[in-house]
């Protein structure tokens, strides 16, 4: 059994440590716990330089951060409102499995359809088009996703609880949920409603029924909240969800390093 001061000196060891992979020996680097692509607020939600290290934020932004920002209706807001991503460029158009979405200078969308069967007049001369999202991998897609509002989960925990908290070992089965390890969890996910403005907030919530742990990020008309206390989403989860008309999105004990 270690003793009170060896308990305290590992504490302190993994304070001074990268808040992903706990390690103190790689260089530093600033993180951005929300991509820069959805938005100038995403500048502010940031942590210090050195909290966490350079390979660890270099290799979660391609594998998961990625993910969350090509998600279609990310992508569906960008091209809306035109948000330019870090770079400065917009999203001129996005690919469906039967056509594309245009975004015009002049702010209208165009949409064009391939096949039949998905344009149908409506009363009084509307018309109705079943549009169908192209993901990329799909489940594997929104699996990452998940990781990465985790992720932001982990940075928000530092933020509100500092150091000593969001490195304890009560959070190393959520950073290998974070690197791909398999794990058992969920994600809900809100209604969709692609005109709503492209407002931008990540917090903690521990006011869902069911939920005790829990990080939400809200983009617009997007919702998507994941669980930090890892596991199926149980009976009261899933009736809230199904009395407010969000999705529970199942995922497997799977390894996706």
């Amino acid at each position: 059994m270690l003793t009170e001061s060896q308990l305290l000196e590992s504490a302190l060891s993994r304070s001074e440590g990268c808040l992903y992979c706990l390690r103190p020996d790689q260089p530093p680097s600033i993180e951005h716990f929300v991509s820069l692509a959805l938005g100038p607020h995403a500048a502010e939600m940031v942590l210090p330089r050195g909290v966490v290290c350079e390979p660890c934020n270099s290799h979660l932004g391609r594998q998961i951060d990625e993910a969350l920002v090509h998600l279609f209706e990310v992508q569906l807001i960008r091209g809306i409102f035109k948000v330019p991503d870090r770079k400065g460029q917009m999203i001129e158009e996005l690919p469906l499995s039967n056509g594309r979405i245009v975004f015009t200078e002049e702010e209208l969308i165009k949409i064009e359809v391939f096949g039949t069967g998905h344009i149908q007049e409506k009363s009084g001369g509307s018309l109705l088009v079943n549009v169908i999202a192209k993901r990329r991998n799909s489940g594997d897609q929104l699996r990452r996703a998940t990781r990465s509002i985790l992720k932001m989960g982990l940075c928000l925990v530092y933020q509100s609880g500092g150091p000593a908290v969001a490195h304890s070992a009560a959070y190393d089965e959520l950073r290998g949920a974070i690197f791909g390890d398999a794990y058992e969890g969920y994600l809900l996910i809100g209604e969709f409603d692609p005109l709503q403005w492209p407002n931008l907030s990540a917090s903690l919530t521990g006011d869902l029924p069911g939920i005790g742990r829990g990080a939400r990020l809200r983009y617009g008309g997007l919702d998507l909240i994941a669980d930090l206390d890892l596991g199926p989403a149980n009976n009261v989860v899933r009736g809230w969800a199904q009395d407010n008309g969000y999705q529970v999105m199942d995922i497997s004990p799977k390894c996706t390093r």
